[in-house]
């Protein structure tokens, strides 16, 4: 089904905010996000359906989408950066609540300063945060926003060039945030209730997909389980494609089968 109205969204049915900022583009026959929609240098910010979902489509790149996976809003973006909007957007609609964790699955820490602060309006973020140069530092800007509190940081087999952000300046500039790591092969051991202890409002899932470029097959299921199962109990999803760390075909696949594994599992579920 593709959808096309405010009402077929679930995750934000009743937002006024949504159907201010997502308005009907006849050309597309989508929704799409306004900001987004300024000619030249904006990919454009679709809803999109899961007839989106297929690696042929992902590796057009032509198009950001959001996404209803199970009930949970699931932002994908070519470039990591648009994380720090889908946040804000998710707040500002009413389905997060600021000081949220952030379960981040990443090649890269990601938390440079984005120097002086940014405007807070929905509008500047999704301008300063549209660009792949500003990929190094978005989880700065959720913390000084208070969107984050706390960082979960899931790292992975690093590769060439996979050095980018500092924890520790950011841990410097904001002593009330907390950096957890957990290493791929911690991942089959990590403790589930750290996550679900939370409210869901409060639980961001972040993936980037250079998190799997160079990762160890060994550790590959305990991963893919352990997304899947955040993915269907979280309050948002933010993921990335990454092509300049990772080849576009594997991440549109990567892409396409978490989410599409994640809905055939609530499916089934709610058939039950």
């Amino acid at each position: 089904m593709r959808i096309t109205q405010h009402g077929q969204f679930n995750p934000y049915a009743g937002s006024k905010q949504f159907s201010e900022i997502y308005q009907h583009d006849p050309s597309r026959g989508r929704l799409i996000n306004r900001f987004s929609d300024r000619g030249a240098g904006y990919t454009p910010l679709v809803v999109g359906g899961i007839e989106d979902l297929d690696p042929a489509v992902l590796m057009r790149r032509d198009q950001n989408l959001l996404l209803d996976i199970a009930g949970v809003p699931a932002y994908l973006f070519e470039h990591h950066s648009g994380t720090a909007y889908a946040a804000a957007e998710a707040i500002e609609f009413d389905v997060m609540a600021k000081g949220a964790t952030l379960f981040h699955f990443d090649a890269h820490p990601d938390m440079e300063s984005c120097g002086k602060p940014l405007d807070d309006s929905l509008e500047a973020l999704f301008r300063f945060f549209s660009s792949a140069y500003n990929e190094e530092s978005f989880i700065w800007e959720m913390v000084r926003r208070g969107d984050v509190a706390h960082i979960v940081w899931f790292t992975s087999s690093p590769g060439p060039m996979f050095i980018n952000g500092n924890e520790r300046d950011l841990i410097k500039a904001f002593p009330h945030i907390t950096v957890t790591k957990v290493s791929e092969q911690q991942v089959a051991g990590f403790d589930r209730t750290i996550f679900t202890s939370l409210p869901r409002n409060q639980r961001i899932l972040d993936i980037d997909y250079d998190y799997f470029a160079h990762l160890k097959n060994q550790h590959a299921f305990s991963i893919v389980d352990l997304l899947q199962f955040m993915f269907r109990n979280t309050g948002l999803v933010t993921q990335a494609l990454s092509p300049e760390y990772i080849e576009i075909r594997l991440a549109a696949i990567l892409a396409a089968e978490l989410m599409t594994s994640v809905h055939r599992i609530v499916s089934l579920v709610n058939k039950i």
